[in-house]
């Protein structure tokens, strides 16, 4: 396995003091989970809201750690024989400044991806195109802040020619940090909206917050922008760097003509760039999905792709589990949209939802978090949208969910047709009580839920 580093190494780019000063222990991973841990290791010891990682330190040295990243006022003990001990002023700082250090060893094109919504199969559909005539590193999974972006970049190499790095915030400046640690050459905005206006406080903030990425763009760079969300539209000169416009509006110079819906095998459309056009067969279900390929779209046409090829990598793209996922069951589909929510992407899943049902269509809808003073009204937004769409059957999970429900009956959704739920078993057991064989069942709600579950019993136990 490559060393990706010595604890010398690390000691420098972090302004660290190793322990033993001598010693040049090579690394093969980085990780701040003590759990998974493999030999070769360097654990990084991040505090954390319910523990700090300096308790498991012994741990992740019993686990095969080579060196440990830790705070050096924690006066820890010497390591164990062949290991090392780096100690920092801030371990979380000292993680970005060694994802930094890795990442100016290579020279990818570098493209990172923000936006209330749809950051993740933006990257997903980023990563498929560039992927035609790259070869291309992704961030996995939720991997998208101070902590999970400089993770992912250890996986960088000398074989990647490119890197698509979804970057997530929760308060200002955190993406310019991100920024300063990846330094994209492309920059995708995919939109503002709501998400976060719990701890932001206002639209503004946010838009200030997203535009980060654009602000921190080199003047040979480019930002990739969704033109048909005003709100981009408003930051759009925030950025020193050249700008592509893609959307579905006037004024998007990345667009879609003849779009058609596929129903569950995605959609078909011809894909319009400046110097030539495309047919796309879109893999993926969901009218809303068209945008997200668009921002891809645009990101090959900075990185020199033609039409035809942008066209192949949409063809082949797969996105990460829990969005918009299909489950197919001979009596039941499931529309596994789990990860995340907020009142933008709830109305697109109930669009999607009402377009897919095979007979009749049920929505298992929890509440959406971080929403601040504006929770209320985002909530009975998504009521008076199940009720205008006639969703069959509405579960909702949670006090928040409550007032989906309650918005939804005051405008017409019939009481038989609504249940409300605790939590996610009382879900699963209004869920065992209702089903019936042909329904197409979307599940939806914030992180924080975790409603994957009741997709999981479904998987498992529906109608069985």
């Amino acid at each position: 396995m490559r060393s990706l580093f010595t604890t010398l190494e690390i000691a420098r780019a972090t302004a660290g003091n190793a322990r033993p000063p001598e010693a040049a222990v090579a690394i093969t991973g980085v990780t701040a989970d003590s759990r998974r841990v493999r030999p070769g290791d360097l654990f990084v010891a991040l505090p954390g809201a319910r523990t700090d990682g300096h308790l498991f330190v012994d741990l992740a040295y019993q686990h095969g750690a080579a060196a440990a990243l830790v705070k050096g006022a924690q006066r820890l003990p010497p390591p164990p024989a062949g290991r090392a001990l780096v100690e920092v002023e801030d371990t979380l700082w000292a993680l970005g400044e060694l994802g930094a250090y890795h990442r100016s060893k290579y020279h990818p094109l570098m493209v990172g991806v923000t936006g209330s919504v749809g950051k993740t199969s933006t990257k997903d559909l980023t990563h498929a195109v560039l992927g035609v005539k790259f070869q291309t590193l992704k961030s996995e999974g939720n991997l998208n802040s101070d902590v999970g972006l400089p993770l992912s970049l250890f996986h960088l190499d000398e074989s990647h020619q490119a890197a698509v790095l979804e970057m997530a915030m929760r308060g200002p400046g955190q993406i310019r940090r991100l920024v300063q640690i990846a330094r994209p050459h492309i920059g995708v905005l995919t939109n503002i909206g709501t998400a976060h206006l719990e701890t932001l406080g206002s639209i503004e903030n946010i838009a200030s917050a997203k535009s980060e990425l654009l602000e921190g763009l080199p003047g040979t760079g480019v930002a990739v922008l969704n033109w048909d969300c005003p709100w981009v539209r408003r930051v759009a000169d925030r950025t020193v760097s050249r700008t592509i416009r893609y959307g579905l509006g006037p004024g998007a110079e990345v667009t879609a003509g003849e779009v058609e819906s596929l129903g569950e095998e995605g959609t078909r459309f011809t894909l319009l760039v400046p110097g030539g056009s495309a047919p796309v067969r879109l893999p993926v279900a969901g009218g809303h999905m068209v945008a997200n390929a668009l921002a891809a779209a645009a990101v090959g046409v900075a990185a020199g792709l033609e039409a035809a090829e942008i066209a192949q990598g949409l063809g082949r793209a797969v996105l990460t589990g829990m969005r918009v996922q299909l489950v197919r069951r001979p009596e039941l589909l499931i529309i596994n949209d789990a990860y995340n929510a907020n009142p933008q992407s709830m109305v697109a899943a109930l669009s999607l939802l009402k377009e897919l049902a095979r007979s009749r269509a049920v929505a298992v809808l929890g509440g959406m978090l971080e929403l601040g003073e504006y929770s209320g009204e985002a909530h009975r937004e998504v009521g008076r949208a199940v009720a205008a769409m006639g969703v069959d059957l509405l579960i909702t999970v949670g006090t928040l969910g409550t007032g989906i429900a309650v918005e939804a009956a005051a405008h017409g959704l019939p009481p038989h047709a609504i249940r409300e739920c605790r939590d996610n078993a009382g879900a699963i057991r209004a869920l065992t009580d209702e089903l019936q064989v042909r329904d197409t069942v979307l599940v939806k709600g914030s992180r924080g839920l975790g409603m994957e579950e009741i997709v999981h019993y479904l998987e498992e136990h529906a109608l069985g």
